[in-house]
């Protein structure tokens, strides 16, 4: 079969399929949607819902008043008595364990230092950070002869062993200080 011939076939079996159907006058699916009606508006309703409810309300009887209640324990709006027999204990435990330190502490030759002497030794470990750091900040950028590269390796050590120093301090909740002149060990709750 030419490609001609095939060609004059299809449009045959096309022309007759297009008069087998008819036009404009097939059953639709499914029904139209329906238009609108102008004069559409939802139910209302005469009476007041909420007028009702309150008028059916007003009928119920009030509440009755709560039964009296019971005489309220004797400790209510006061710290309890176990509380306070607990806190007696701790304040005695903590007491005993202060004495304690402080016995230990004056058979070692030393003691804790006071508020005041704490600020002292933050204050002067504060100063040689600062000078260390000045120290540093003099200091040349280039080493390039034994002198200098020992001059800078001990600036940067005594830097950073200010900071440290300074740092363990203020983290310090409690220096021990020695008496001076006496060889001394620290008591054992502080190793």
């Amino acid at each position: 079969m030419r490609a001609g011939e095939r060609a004059a076939r299809f449009e045959e079996a096309a022309a007759a399929a297009a008069a087998a159907a008819p036009r404009g006058d097939r059953a639709p699916r499914k029904p139209p949607v329906p238009g609108r009606d102008p004069g559409w508006a939802p139910i209302r309703r005469e009476c007041d819902a909420v007028a009702a409810n309150a008028a059916v309300a007003g009928g119920t009887p009030p509440r009755a008043p709560p039964a009296a209640a019971e005489a309220p324990p004797p400790h209510v709006g006061r710290v309890p008595p176990y509380l306070l027999a607990r806190r007696a204990e701790a304040k005695a435990a903590d007491e005993k364990a202060d004495s304690d330190a402080a016995a230990a502490a004056a058979h070692c030759g030393g003691r804790f230092a006071t508020a005041d002497e704490r600020a002292a030794l933050v204050a002067s470990a504060r100063a040689r950070l600062a000078a260390a750091q000045a120290a540093a900040a003099a200091a040349p950028l280039v080493a390039d002869t034994p002198r200098r590269i020992k001059t800078a390796e001990t600036v940067r050590v005594e830097a950073d062993a200010a900071e440290r120093g300074l740092a363990a301090l203020e983290r310090a909740g409690s220096v021990w200080v020695a008496d001076e002149g006496a060889e001394t060990e620290r008591p054992s709750e502080l190793q």
